[in-house]
């Protein structure tokens, strides 16, 4: 896994928590994403997933 894709969508917003309502990824691991590591953002990948989900319950 040499290059893990960006998961911006293009549908850019951010809310009062400053996380993207596209991608679901907080504002620092956004601008942290092109010098993180792979590890790095597989965590950052795991988190926005979670709060994605966590989203459709509250809902």
């Amino acid at each position: 896994m040499n290059n893990i894709n960006s998961p911006c969508i293009g549908a850019c917003s951010l809310d009062a928590n400053k996380i993207c309502q596209g991608c679901f990824r907080r504002m620092h691991e956004i601008s942290l994403w092109g010098r993180a590591t792979n590890t790095q953002k597989i965590k950052i990948l795991a988190s926005s997933s979670a709060r994605q989900k966590e989203s459709l319950t509250t809902y």
